[in-house]
């Protein structure tokens, strides 16, 4: 099933219309459904990385934000946050960032040492 066919299917049911999908299909829309929702979930509200979940992401960009929990104790301040590029090498990862400043990190105790937090993308602004 297409996700073009999972939203027509969506739009008829949501205004009364009669299901048309064939047997079969209503698991896979369902599943379909359930993974829009997940990806909005975390688009809103990411999740951190960690390391082992870092180590399957070579190659692909991550926001890292430093010291982000001084915002809970001092009113006013705004971590730092940038965009990094994950590079795995055999049991560390390298974070490199646009200015070519390059971070290795063998431990999610590492991360917390350093003040990282890093993130598969920018969480939605609030409009």
């Amino acid at each position: 099933m297409t996700g073009e066919r999972a939203i027509r299917s969506a739009q008829k049911w949501a205004f009364g219309g009669v299901c048309t999908l064939k047997e079969g299909e209503a698991q896979e829309y369902h599943k379909l459904c359930l993974a829009a929702l997940r990806a909005q979930q975390e688009q809103e509200d990411p999740k951190p990385l960690t390391l082992d979940e870092l180590r399957q992401m070579d190659g692909e960009p991550v926001l890292v934000v430093a010291d982000e929990g001084a915002k809970l104790t001092t009113p006013g301040y705004e971590p730092l946050s940038f965009f990094a590029l994950v590079e795995v090498a055999e049991k560390s990862i390298f974070l490199t960032n646009n200015l070519g400043g390059r971070t290795e990190y063998a431990a999610d105790a590492e991360l917390e040492y350093d003040g990282i937090t890093v993130y598969r993308h920018k969480p939605r602004e609030e409009v």
